[in-house]
């Protein structure tokens, strides 16, 4: 029986974020649909992402009754279950690299942004993560499950889930991260909803959008793997 070959897909993660997942505190993540599955889509594409439509089409009139077809979305996304993730971070190149066992550095391991060691590396500059090349990459996630919900939807568990920072006091005490203020929240949810507006900005969390949420476990690197 021929084995199926695996699906790779890029995806970003910000440091905190890595930093999470790195602890095996982050099994989830929520991503922006796009472009956004509004009732306005049925005239630019059809019925193919909406239900409720007659075979006439969708008139204003009936408008009000049309829901998203979720089933329709999940369809067209190439992120399935299954699907492995290469995650994308902060990184930079030594010039020491034969002092190295690895020539890559992550910033997830340095407190500063120019700190003395990472200047004795010839490192200049941390590079983008949407510039990371494939060799230096060393974190796979393997999608679990794939759903689609608005993003105000998630649940307290779900929040503990996407890996917001918690301090146990008296009470669990969760991070704000937009404020960069310490542990303000008593709610996971307050905590992911400041980890949203931190990238996406303040407003970003009253828009709420839909959003795929992806469910993984992180996996070793996968022998197939080819940079």
């Amino acid at each position: 029986m021929k084995k199926t070959k695996n699906t790779y897909i890029p995806i970003n993660f910000s440091t905190p974020m890595i930093q999470a997942i790195l602890a095996e505190d982050k099994t989830q993540t929520r991503r922006i649909i796009k472009p956004q599955p509004t009732k306005q889509r049925v005239v630019e594409q059809g019925e193919k992402y909406l239900s409720g439509a007659t075979e006439e089409g969708v008139t204003s009139k009936d408008m009000a009754n049309v829901d998203i077809n979720i089933d329709n979305l999940l369809e067209d996304n190439p992120i399935k279950k299954g699907v492995i993730l290469w995650v994308r971070e902060k990184w930079g190149y030594s010039g020491y690299s034969d002092y190295l066992k690895e020539p890559y550095l992550y910033k997830i391991n340095y407190d500063t942004e120019y700190d003395s060691f990472i200047e004795n590396f010839e490192l200049k500059k941390w590079g983008r993560p949407i510039l990371m090349p494939k060799k230096a990459v060393r974190i796979f996630l393997k999608v679990t499950d794939v759903r689609v919900e608005k993003l105000q939807d998630i649940t307290e568990k779900d929040a503990i889930k996407e890996g917001v920072e918690m301090f146990e006091d008296y009470v669990s005490r969760y991070k704000d991260y937009y404020h960069e203020s310490g542990f303000n929240f008593t709610s996971a949810r307050k905590g992911f909803q400041s980890i949203w507006q931190s990238i996406y900005g303040f407003k970003s969390w009253d828009e709420n959008p839909w959003v795929w949420v992806y469910s993984f476990e992180w996996i070793d690197k996968p022998k197939d793997w080819k940079y």
